[in-house]
């Protein structure tokens, strides 16, 4: 699949023996689960510990591991850890507060001298409703420059799917200090990258296909194709800005003005607004869905809904500019694979998702993508 982003990830939950510690986390597409017992990248745990879930890609032994355990009597997380960490063997580099999706938790950056060779690891903990759970990320030292991106990536994305909340502090007040002076350091650390140029992201002039709004009058011969045909109709033109190289049109299939890149066709039929182009054999389709507003779940429905009708549906979760989106491949439509990304975006105006649709082959998913997030970023709804 034409990868929108460097890392594309998919959302991946997971349920163990007890259902109240089920989890989901952002896992890349590469990485797969490894059935539990009797893999040689497994850890030794103790009797009182339940291993959730293990992750790993096949090409290097670069692993994520969820775990649980009652708190043995301690009164802070951090103790916990510290303890933990001592006594598997491990060498503790740096201890600190780290936010994860859900939760406030404390980690440990550790080597673990190995006869085979030293693992770096990243071990992460926090409390919820008397348990402590334990995410610990590790590779090989030698890996651990190329792994860490994508295992600290997994580690904060992850979330408990039945919380009850803390029932125990996260650190002793003596730790507070020196977390704090922590935290200002990585702040200042951060500073410069923060005024670092940003790239330039894509404009309409991009993606147009002619430098004139002729795409949008009724008597464009591909227009004219639904001529008759009053369940279709061009959206009116209300703007055209020929410098930017785009329209503004009344799409009100979707209760929308929309801005659109000049040279590519637009038919309204009152529920779905689609932007297309036949030589490129590519589409942007938007309509309204009448759900919840959960974006997880609603992935999930449309996901459902393209398995009905292409059974061989592959499929992993974006993370694009300011959102996520669902890419899916394994897709045909007369014969010809094409490949499909869909975003939802959650508009306070109104209630459910305006879905985008983009639709096209795997060499063009990518920019079509792209034009994607503008169109929905400018869109003036209601």
């Amino acid at each position: 699949m034409s990868d929108a982003t460097a890392n594309p990830t998919k959302l991946v939950t997971v349920t163990p023996d007890d259902p109240a510690k089920e989890f989901q986390v952002q896992m890349p597409a590469d990485f797969c689960r490894v059935e539990l017992g009797g893999s040689n990248l497994e850890r030794a745990k103790k009797d009182d510990e339940e291993l959730l879930g293990m992750f790993t890609p096949s090409y290097a032994a670069i692993v994520f591991m969820a775990m649980a355990a009652p708190p043995r009597g301690h009164s802070t997380v951090g103790e916990w850890l510290v303890q933990n960490c001592q006594e598997a063997g491990m060498e503790i580099e740096e201890v600190g507060p780290v936010e994860l999706a859900q939760a406030r938790a404390i980690g440990a950056r550790s080597v673990e001298p190995r006869a085979d060779g030293n693992l770096k690891l990243y071990v992460v903990a926090f409390e919820d409703g008397g348990t402590v759970y334990t995410l610990m990320a590790y590779t090989p030292l030698l890996l651990w420059e190329t792994g860490s991106p994508l295992l600290l990536k997994i580690v904060r994305s992850f979330r408990l799917m039945h919380p009850k909340g803390p029932t125990m502090p996260l650190v002793p007040p003596a730790w507070q200090a020196e977390i704090e002076k922590a935290r200002q350091a990585e702040e200042k650390a951060a500073a410069p990258a923060k005024k670092a140029a940003k790239p330039r992201k894509p404009d309409y002039s991009d993606f147009a296909l002619s430098n004139n709004a002729d795409s949008f009058s009724p008597t464009d011969k591909v227009n004219a194709l639904h001529e008759g045909d009053s369940s279709v109709r061009v959206p009116e033109v209300l703007e055209v800005n020929t410098d930017e190289q785009w329209a503004l049109l009344d799409c009100r299939g979707i209760d929308a003005l929309a801005q659109v890149p000049l040279g590519w066709h637009v038919t309204d039929d009152g529920k779905v607004v689609r932007v297309f182009d036949f030589e490129l054999n590519a589409a942007v389709e938007f309509t309204w869905l009448d759900c919840e507003k959960n974006l997880d779940k609603e992935f999930e429905t449309q996901l459902a809904e393209t398995r009905a009708k292409h059974p061989a549906v592959e499929h992993c979760i974006l993370d694009l500019d300011r959102t996520q989106a669902l890419a899916m491949r394994g897709l045909e439509w007369k014969g010809k694979p094409f490949e499909q990304v869909v975003i939802l975006h959650n508009a306070r105006q109104r209630d459910g998702y305006l879905r985008a649709r983009a639709s096209a082959g795997a060499d063009d998913i990518e920019r079509l993508t792209a034009m994607m997030q503008l169109l929905v970023r400018d869109l003036r709804i209601g």
